[in-house]
């Protein structure tokens, strides 16, 4: 067969072969996902570290990263959820220091490439963490490579496209059986500061390293000082953060001119977001108030642990308030609904609560800064 006649049949042949089996047998013994978890990164922390040998809480990962008490508004795309994977900082790089393990990230890379970073991880030894498998923001914990088969491109002289059967721990996933996926090159979020791309192609994260704990009372400072730093994080081209957050969502509500006459489609989306996003931080608030209280006990100042308190029971009523915002335009099915959405009535109302939460969150941070002070 002459050489350009290959290079034609190339993607054909290779289409036609049988899968190639990568000989990799899963790696038993990865804890199950914990379903009732909202952020399903830190559920699927939670056990690639316990595979590692770590024993950590999902409260206290929510409130180390600084998850557990953000809020950002995206200023191009009114109530887009990817505003929920935007943090101060890198909150991968911020829980290596705070529990002594080393991350290694990749993303971005060739398909193939990609492919053999996690089959060489496995083979190591290394559940690896991915987002895009199953939604666009769903963690989940690849476990196994199984065959690899190769699809012709749309045209003759397109390369083959690689398609792999992956073994994922994800929250969907019965105590002992894990989702079987196939997949081609895949895109997820990559949780970060604003100022990186966080939409990136085969987001992989795995542990290189497990080493000494620090002591968790040297972490209790620092992690207020996050706390309060959300309040107050700097805007980005981007996205509006903290309060400001706060104050751009209650302007977005009030936009009569904007909101009323929406087409259908994009009504019934911002009602929906708007619930979603309400539901994410109202779970997130309950963390928070979970976190201060396990980090109180690591507290022997009692001025600073009843300031903590006192922010604590801030964040459970901004809890409740924005669980109450996730239903304000649900209809009587319980289903967002466009037609509500666009009532300037109920947006009204909406704001309110919006407003009244903001509130509480203000007098949680002033009281998490005056137990920074106290911590001296």
């Amino acid at each position: 067969m002459r050489a350009c006649t290959k290079a034609l049949l190339r993607p054909l042949i290779l289409a036609g072969a049988p899968a190639t089996d990568l000989g990799l047998a899963p790696l038993y013994g990865v804890p199950a996902m914990d379903p009732s978890r909202a952020e399903s990164c830190h559920a699927a922390l939670v056990s690639l570290l316990r595979f590692h040998g770590r024993r950590v809480d999902y409260d206290d990962l929510l409130g180390l990263s600084g998850a557990a008490f953000r809020i950002d508004w995206r200023r191009d795309l009114w109530w887009c959820p990817s505003a929920l994977q935007v943090y101060l900082n890198d909150p991968f790089e911020t829980l290596a220091g705070c529990l002594g393990v080393r991350f290694s990230r990749r993303f971005g890379q060739p398909f193939p490439k990609a492919l053999e970073l996690v089959r060489k991880q496995l083979v190591l030894g290394r559940p690896v963490l991915t987002s895009g498998l199953r939604g666009r923001a769903e963690w989940g914990i690849v476990v196994q490579v199984g065959s690899l088969t190769w699809q012709a491109g749309r045209h003759y002289d397109d390369p083959p496209n690689p398609t792999v059967r992956l073994a994922v721990r994800t929250q969907e996933d019965p105590v002992e059986e894990y989702s079987r996926v196939e997949a081609t090159r895949w895109w997820g979020y990559h949780p970060g500061p604003p100022q990186r791309e966080l939409w990136v192609a085969t987001p992989l994260a795995w542990i290189e390293d497990i080493g000494q704990a620090p002591d968790p009372a040297r972490l209790v400072k620092p992690a207020l000082q996050r706390a309060v730093r959300m309040g107050h994080a700097p805007a980005s081209p981007s996205f509006q953060r903290g309060n400001a957050a706060f104050d751009a969502w209650v302007a977005a509500l009030r936009d009569d001119a904007e909101n009323a006459d929406l087409p259908p489609m994009e009504a019934a989306r911002r009602a929906w977001d708007n619930s979603f996003m309400a539901w994410r931080l109202a779970a997130a608030r309950r963390s928070a108030v979970a976190f201060l209280a396990h980090q109180a006990e690591l507290v022997d100042e009692d001025a600073a642990v009843r300031l903590m308190a006192l922010a604590g029971r801030e964040y459970e009523g901004a809890a409740e308030l924005f669980e109450t915002l996730s239903l304000a335009f649900d209809d009587e099915q319980g289903e967002a609904s466009w037609e509500r959405f666009i009532a300037p009535a109920a947006r009204r109302e909406a704001a309110e609560l919006l407003m009244q939460t903001q509130r509480r969150e203000k007098t949680a941070q002033a009281y998490l800064l005056r137990a920074v002070r106290r911590l001296g």
